[in-house]
């Protein structure tokens, strides 16, 4: 190891938070890890300085063991490699730019048998827009108007079509397989409000009742998403919002069908005259380093976020209010030593996020 630099492979990221960190694994997700934040400046000096000089400054053979065990961890889960100063000098960086052809990535569509005869000129306007994912939300009694609809999916732009609806005795187990299986693009179709349920790669039957509104912007790990493509928008855009349109079920246009305000009706407007307007895009770059609590959290780059639901409407920059992780003391909800943002000494006013910094060591040191 003898003037031998530790270097990072490009598409391994730390993010640290709070209280811990992460290496963001963006081509084998499974591969990622929680790491201490301890971890982050040895990797950060052995990149700079070689590695055993990096070991032997440490004052005492124990602190020099653990350090060794700290590369033994990076090198067996292929975070990095050791390298000499000629290979280090030829290596790249992993371009942060994001970029997508699309005017429009995805989109929300609600509709029910009153608002169905706009339906068309929705989807052929999206198929304009390159839009690549799309989510239907429906109420609609009328076998008809559905068939209509996958049939205009037949020739759309999607990659990706996912529908949500209410159950209806038209909607059978044969006739959602059949137009999974005429259309490979139909990822999934959830049935709501079921007689029993049942589940398959194709579709959900779920007892449940949906609100389509209010059922949304829940923060938990299932959800979290580790990718390079993810990971670079999380860099510059909001990871829910950006380039997303939305049309709520009275046919306004929205950001998201859950928020209140709208940018005007299909009826009278079209979606590319409200994707050029400057106030609509303002949320597709909020990004996660900027938001209250989620800029302390290393998860951020990985959450899909939510503008709908914060803790204070008012502030655009307010965390999500349905996140039941405390970054401060790396707990979630339900887990052992859980304490609330409030009770660690986390408050949001309008002049900004206040921190108790002594409180919170106290409570980790507490938990050791």
């Amino acid at each position: 190891m003898k003037n031998k630099f530790f270097l990072l492979f490009e598409d391994c990221r730390i993010v640290e938070g709070y209280t811990n960190a992460i290496i963001y694994d963006l081509n084998r997700s499974a591969n990622s890890n929680q790491i201490p934040k301890s971890l982050v400046p040895f990797i950060e000096k052995c990149n700079s300085i070689p590695v055993l000089d990096v070991i032997n400054a440490y004052e005492n053979l124990e602190e020099q063991e653990i350090a060794r065990e700290y590369l033994d961890f990076l090198l067996e889960r292929e975070f990095g490699f050791l390298a000499d100063e000629h290979v280090k000098s030829q290596m790249g960086t992993l371009n942060l730019d994001y970029e997508t052809p699309s005017a429009v990535q995805n989109a929300i569509i609600c509709c029910n048998d009153d608002s169905f005869d706009n339906i068309d000129i929705i989807i052929s306007e999206l198929n304009k827009l390159l839009c690549e994912d799309i989510e239907f939300r429906c109420i609609i009694k009328s076998e008809e108007n559905f068939n209509t609809l996958c049939q205009l999916l037949d020739d759309s732009v999607f990659k990706t079509i996912i529908f949500r609806m209410d159950f209806e005795e038209f909607l059978t187990e044969k006739l959602l397989e059949n137009n999974s299986l005429k259309n490979p693009r139909i990822a999934h179709t959830f049935v709501y409000g079921a007689p029993a349920f049942k589940e398959t790669e194709l579709f959900s039957f779920l007892t449940g009742k949906a609100n389509y509104y209010k059922d949304c912007g829940k923060i938990n790990k299932d959800k979290f998403v580790i990718n390079q493509p993810f990971y670079l928008e999380s860099q510059s855009c909001n990871t829910c919002l950006n380039k997303k349109i939305a049309i709520d079920f009275e046919g306004n246009i929205k950001n998201c069908p859950s928020m209140q305000h709208d940018y005007g009706c299909i009826k009278n407007k079209s979606l590319e005259d409200v994707i050029s307007e400057p106030k609509f895009k303002t949320p597709w770059f909020i990004k996660k380093d900027e938001i209250e609590i989620c800029s302390d959290c290393e998860f951020r780059h990985m959450c899909l976020d939510c503008r709908a639901f914060t803790d204070n409407l008012e502030n655009p920059y307010s965390r999500p209010s349905s996140c039941n992780y405390n970054p401060y003391i790396a707990k979630w909800k339900g887990e052992e030593g859980y304490k609330t943002l409030q009770e660690c000494g986390i408050v949001s006013t309008n002049e900004g996020l206040s921190i108790d910094h002594v409180k919170i060591a106290s409570i980790n040191k507490f938990h050791e």
